[in-house]
């Protein structure tokens, strides 16, 4: 069973908090990479193969993080809609053909290779 102090701090509201300026937190976060990648120069230039490594581990997280400041990643999954909007569209169509199987069948075979001819 968790102590009090602990369940003060998961159970009851905490204060918000403060405000971050995103304008700051990115010029911020620029200013760190262009810190991380003269320490990469400098450890490229003295053969520092453990100083690069670093190097290169903070460069990729800082790019995470400004790829996420500017909206370009996100965490969260993404459903593509039309495509399961297709699928439906798709199962529709071959069930409605079900008592024409000569058109059923071109209908299949059209739709296997659909999308590996853009032209068509």
């Amino acid at each position: 069973m968790p102590s009090m102090p602990r369940l003060k701090r998961t159970l009851l509201p905490q204060p918000a908090p403060p405000s971050v300026d995103a304008d700051s937190v990115l010029a911020q976060v620029r200013a760190l990479q262009q810190k991380t990648l003269e320490i990469l120069a400098e450890a490229d230039r003295t053969k520092d193969l453990h100083t690069a490594t670093l190097a290169i581990g903070q460069d990729r997280g800082n790019l995470e993080l400004l790829g996420r400041l500017a909206g370009e990643l996100r965490d969260s999954p993404q459903v593509n809609i039309f495509m399961l909007g297709w699928q439906v569209v798709q199962a529709k169509i071959v069930a409605a053909l079900e008592r024409h199987p000569k058109a059923r069948d071109e209908v299949l075979r059209v739709l296997e290779t659909f999308g590996d001819d853009p032209a068509h």
